[in-house]
């Protein structure tokens, strides 16, 4: 069970991956009323998504959105100015066991302040446990991004079963802080996300892949 109320407006912490599709699964199967946070990252970095990807996304699965701008002052008050707007009762991450978030502690306490409590629905998950779980679930996602120029041959890989046996056994456990996936389709989604990758396109911390929408 989830700390929150029943029925409670929680926002997610949108990052499009896997993380935040079984963050989001749990939360809906708490019967929460769920509307995404997506606070746009620093641009060139392999954890920007473009814009009409995100709202895409959020459109196939059929919730709301919020996009916040981090201008200046920084992630967290952007993330305070959306929970602001939204009026969420809570927040929650789809942060995975061994996943570093130096700053989680000040985002608490951050969002505290505008009325909303921290959730980590999907912390006691090991990344290649969250995979194996999404999977399993019958969610598709692919690598759209990774942080290590060596690793560059994963990008686009949609991740199965071999697929995630296959990185756990080349990278280890550690190495999936290297990769950033993206959730297409799934029982969550109304429709599948009809993203379209080109060529991978050098990031300021790795490489990401070129999205763009079929149509």
């Amino acid at each position: 069970m989830l700390d929150a109320p029943p029925v409670a407006r929680v926002a997610l912490g949108w990052g499009c991956g896997i993380g935040s599709i079984l963050a989001l699964d749990a939360l809906q199967r708490e019967k929460h009323d769920v509307v995404l946070v997506r606070v746009v990252p620093v641009p060139g970095s392999t954890r920007d998504v473009p814009d009409f990807v995100v709202q895409e996304q959020a459109a196939c699965l059929g919730l709301p959105l919020r996009i916040e701008q981090a201008v200046g002052e920084g992630e967290t008050a952007a993330l305070e100015r959306a929970l602001a707007v939204v009026r969420a009762d809570a927040i929650a991450f789809g942060y995975l066991r061994g996943e570093d978030y130096l700053g989680l502690f000040k985002v608490a306490s951050s969002t505290r302040r505008v009325g909303a409590e921290p959730l980590l629905p999907v912390r006691h998950l090991r990344p290649d446990d969250a995979a194996h779980r999404m999977v399993e679930s019958g969610h598709r996602a692919f690598v759209r991004a990774t942080r290590d120029d060596a690793e560059r041959a994963w990008l686009g890989r949609f991740l199965d079963a071999p697929v995630i046996d296959e990185i756990e056994g080349t990278l280890g456990r550690s190495g999936w802080s290297l990769l950033r996936s993206l959730v297409v389709d799934g029982p969550l989604f109304q429709r599948r996300l009809d993203a379209v990758a080109a060529d991978a396109v050098r990031a300021s911390d790795g490489w990401r892949l070129g999205l763009s929408l079929k149509g």
